[in-house]
Parts: structure tokens; sequence; C-alpha cells
């Protein structure tokens, strides 16, 4: 192969173009790794993170599949989403009940009851006051014309008059109502009606008792009283 003429080689060397690319390369740093390592470079999937809630309904799910045994996950949530909403049906309405049987025994006035005297003279909290003691009590209102305290000693005493004659049955969550029902005898329950209605509309719908309408509920007491000692 004969040479190159030199002063052709001599052109192409004149005429080529020479880029010094030594300059254009990076050096790799030393940390790096250590700054790819950040949680802001880690694509790996995360799990879920379950809560009560979660694992109660798994829970659920696993007893009706072992009882029943599902042909299908979707039929298996169905039933566990049915269920929950039952159960908690269910407790709305006992919260309901219990709502409801309190407003009816209080008669929705727990802002108006004057609750020094309703702690003193409420049944439930005096239940081992003797009817001497109670009557003792009546004396002494009567005595004072403090007819409202006296309406509600003649409700006491009437409430434990039928409950020693095994006329009524008492529980501190019965109402009046409920005792009204458990009495057989009518007379008694007309009695029982009169002294009731008194005390209720003097007692919560703080209404002024005189002396007049007193004595007349007092009658009915009387009444009562003879009837089942009779």
């Amino acid at each position: 192969m004969s040479e190159i003429p030199k002063n052709v080689s001599d052109s192409l060397a004149a005429n080529q173009t020479f880029v010094d690319t030594t300059g254009s390369y990076k050096t790799i740093k030393d940390d790096l790794a250590k700054k790819y390592a950040d949680s802001d470079f880690q694509y790996q999937e995360k799990k879920a993170v379950s809560n009560l809630w979660d694992e109660l309904k798994a829970w659920l799910a696993r007893v009706l599949n072992d009882l029943f045994d599902f042909d299908s996950q979707k039929s298996l949530e169905n039933a566990v989403d049915t269920l929950i909403n039952t159960v908690g049906l269910i407790l709305l309405a006992i919260v309901i009940y219990i709502v409801v049987r309190a407003v009816i025994k209080h008669k929705g006035n727990w802002f108006f009851e004057n609750k020094e005297t309703d702690f003193q003279f409420d049944f439930a909290t005096s239940v081992e006051a003797t009817e001497e003691n109670l009557e003792q009590l009546l004396v002494q209102f009567k005595k004072e014309e403090n007819y409202r305290f006296a309406s509600r000693v003649i409700y006491l005493l009437t409430i434990k008059k039928l409950a020693a004659a095994g006329s009524i049955i008492y529980d501190a969550d019965k109402t009046n109502i409920d005792f009204r029902r458990q009495i057989k005898n009518t007379q008694i329950r007309s009695f029982f009606d009169h002294i009731v209605y008194v005390f209720e509309n003097v007692w919560y719908g703080e209404k002024e008792l005189k002396n007049i309408d007193f004595s007349e509920m007092e009658k009915s007491f009387n009444l009562l009283n003879k009837r089942l000692n009779g």
C-alpha cells in the first residue's frame, strides 16, 4: 500500500475539526449512594395499615364464612355489612328506648324540678323511711301550709302503702302508669289516679296547691288507705 502523500495528509489535518472532550465528563461524587437512598427515592409499594374496625370486619368475615361457607368474596362482604348494620340498628333502638323511657319517667321536667327537695323526698332514696316518719313530715308540712311538699309526702305514702299491701311491685324504674296497670281493684285505682293527678300537676307542673285542693287529695289518700286495710 502506498503512503498518503504528505501534502494530502497535511490538507486533511488542516480541514478536520477536533473537539476536546476531556472536560465533558463529571466525576462521581462519593456521597451519591447516600443521597439516593433517601425515602423520596424509594419506590417499594407500602402495605395497607389495618385498623381495629378492619380487623373486626375481617374477624366477622372469618366467623360467617366458617358457619355458612359463602361461595364468593362479594357475598361474604355483603353478609358482614348486613350483620353490622342490623346490630347498629338494634343498638340505636335500645338507646332511643332508654331516652324515651327517661323522658316519660321525669315528665321532661329535669330543669324545673327542685333538686334539693327531689333528693330529699324521692321514693327511690327514701325506701327505708318508715310510714311513721313520712306521716310526721306530713303533719309538719300541713302545719306550715306547705302543700306542695305535703302532696309529695302523700304520694310517697301512697306508693309505700300500695307496695306493702301487694297491690303493686315497686321498682325505681317504673312510672306511675306502670303502677296504675298493676292495681287490679278499680276503686283503689281511682283513688290512686286522683292522688297522682294532683301530685304531678303540683310537683312537675309547678302549679300552686291551695288548701281546698290539698284536702281533696288527702281525702282520696285516706279512702285508698281505708280500702287497702278493709
